[in-house]
């Protein structure tokens, strides 16, 4: 197999460290289940890789968009947004509510 050597030596530091993985299954991969259960996207809609990651870009920019109003208010929201954002994008909206996000 060509990346046998990445696999095996991802899985030597994965056993010195094992809670490396407990962690990437608490934070990295928590979203993705989100988005299948609450948004019913078990499979994509679309096809083609420009189409999908299009379609996942809205899917990601609406769960976003509902953990910051999680976390804060709308009024909040729209004062960071507009704080942050000089142009009316929505690509450039998109990363104002990811930084208020963290």
């Amino acid at each position: 197999m060509e990346n046998e050597a990445v696999l095996d030596r991802m899985q030597a530091r994965l056993a010195q460290r094992p809670q490396v993985l407990a962690q990437r299954r608490e934070t990295v991969e928590h979203p993705f289940g989100t988005i299948k259960q609450w948004m019913n996207q078990g499979a994509f809609l679309m096809r083609g890789l420009e189409k999908v990651r299009g379609e996942f870009s809205l899917t990601a920019l609406a769960y976003n968009l509902r953990r910051v109003l999680n976390i804060t208010t709308f009024a909040e929201l729209m004062a960071a947004a507009r704080s942050k954002v000089k142009s009316h994008s929505l690509h450039a909206f998109y990363h104002a509510a990811r930084r208020v996000c963290r």
